[in-house]
């Protein structure tokens, strides 16, 4: 948790801001409410209109989840025939919109960066689909507050047998079982970290990263079922799957619970969110379609300016004071150290090694100022990439890391809910607040003790760390 207050959040929104976010005409409610179970039945005749519509309907059930990803015919799955594409049965069919999610690039850099704004327009566009074939025009997507409400929402569960319901998850939610104790520990770890965050990059990294991948690889589970997406009998899912994940109608409620955890943030981290610069180092396209299905381009600018105006606003966001303060300045970005590693974690073997660090940023971290250490990690992979690694930072050698103890030292997690198709392993990029971790450990930043530990997922994987650097932001 926070432990300082960075800048209050009532009156430290601009003016505009306040006057778009505040007049939005939609409001998306947690799905275990009142208006929110509301919603919920609306999502769920819209679903059923839509999966009667031909996959080549861009507003179709098919069509739209596979905008996020689909498996390949020859590549995934038993594709020969496609009982819910017939005409998608070679890699030459594929269209162009279709497997675009922003942070599942196969081929190229990386575009992470986009994770949150195109999760953002996806759910937009979704969202207005929904309102049209539901014939409520009120409909806002429900989100769902796992950490308040452990449980599916009912008519998302077995006992429903709706449109809705998938049989690729986990069991146990689909029977109305709660959350288990140990995975709302990890969201609530999860959430406490990302409270320290105050810069868009790693904000946008961490919550990818932590309880984004957690919670798809938790709902699709561990059992190996018929997934009726790849046509054929797959583990993890629908959710825990790239490819599949977006035809599990729980899809759009965990994400736009992930997107209120972002809208929170923007309002109290103002000035801080991402900008076009960022979005056009490494441009992607935002293609998406209109209720009655005439397509839709973003350029970058017009992605921010749609992040600054939603049309929808969440239950339990608090508007701004009436008077508008300046915003802080934006949090500048310096290199302080890199250093190049070869730290292999196993289940068997955590990754435990200490980094020799000299820097005068170092020496004193004080939490009373808006001055941030962020630790970044190059980590390649190899395996079955699916599972779940923590990291912990100057974590001493007495305290283990299943201890309450240890909470203190947790800087994030690494997990590598990745598509890829042919298991070639790849590298990816983390980042880490860990000014708080730095200041627990009351050391001089001389050297650091890093410390990944594999928590989750196949016993045959591994992760390697290739590179750590330290960066300071003021």
């Amino acid at each position: 948790m926070k432990k300082y207050l960075l800048v209050s959040v009532f009156g430290a929104l601009a003016m505009s801001w306040q006057t778009n976010l505040f007049a939005a005409p939609y409001v998306r409610y947690e799905a275990h409410s009142l208006q929110g179970k509301k919603a919920v039945v609306s999502m769920q005749k819209a679903l059923v209109k839509l999966k009667l519509l031909g996959c080549d309907k861009p507003a179709s059930w098919y069509y739209q989840s596979a905008i996020h990803g689909v498996p390949l015919p020859g590549i995934d799955g038993n594709l020969s025939s496609n009982p819910l594409c017939p005409s998608f049965t070679s890699t030459s069919k594929l269209r162009s919109t279709w497997a675009k999610c922003a942070s599942h690039n196969e081929s190229g850099p990386p575009s992470d960066i986009h994770f949150l704004p195109w999760h953002k327009l996806y759910l937009v566009h979704f969202e207005k689909i929904i309102r049209r074939f539901s014939a409520d025009p009120t409909f806002a997507l429900p989100y769902w507050d796992y950490a308040k409400f452990p449980t599916l929402p009912d008519r998302f569960q077995a006992r429903a047998k709706g449109s809705l319901y998938e049989l690729a998850r986990a069991p146990s939610l689909n029977k109305g079982q709660p959350i288990s104790d140990g995975a709302l520990a990890t969201i609530h770890q999860e959430s406490t970290a990302l409270n320290d965050v105050v810069d868009y990059e790693t904000y946008n990294s961490q919550i990818q990263r932590g309880l984004h991948d957690f919670l798809h690889d938790y709902i699709g589970g561990t059992a190996t079922t018929y997934n009726k997406v790849y046509n054929q009998i797959v583990s993890a899912g629908l959710m825990g799957n790239v490819p599949s994940a977006a035809f599990d109608p729980i899809f759009w409620v965990h994400h736009a619970n992930i997107d209120r955890l972002w809208q929170q943030w923007i309002a109290e981290n103002p000035g801080q969110n991402v900008t076009v610069e960022q979005l056009n180092s490494n441009r992607w396209p935002y293609r998406f379609f209109q209720n009655n299905g005439a397509p839709v381009n973003y350029t970058m600018t017009q992605v921010i300016n749609a992040i600054k105006a939603p049309d929808y606003i969440y239950d339990n966001q608090t508007a701004p004071a009436t008077s508008a303060k300046a915003e802080p300045k934006r949090l500048v970005e310096h290199a302080i150290v890199s250093i190049p590693l070869d730290a292999v974690a196993t289940s068997a073997n955590p990754a435990d090694v200490t980094l020799n660090l000299a820097h005068e940023k170092l020496l004193v971290v004080d939490k009373t100022t808006n001055e941030r250490i962020v630790l970044k990690l190059n980590v390649a992979y190899t395996g079955k990439p699916k599972g779940r690694y923590e990291v912990y930072v100057n974590l001493p050698e007495h305290v283990a890391t299943t201890s309450t103890t240890a909470k203190d030292y947790f800087a994030g997690a690494i997990s590598f809910f990745v598509n890829d198709r042919e298991g070639k392993g790849g590298e990816k990029e983390f980042r880490y607040d860990i000014t708080n971790e730095l200041a627990t450990s009351k050391q001089a930043m001389r050297a650091m003790r890093l410390t990944v530990v594999k928590t989750s997922g196949f016993p045959e994987g591994s992760v390697t760390v290739k590179k750590a650097e330290v960066l300071y932001l003021n």
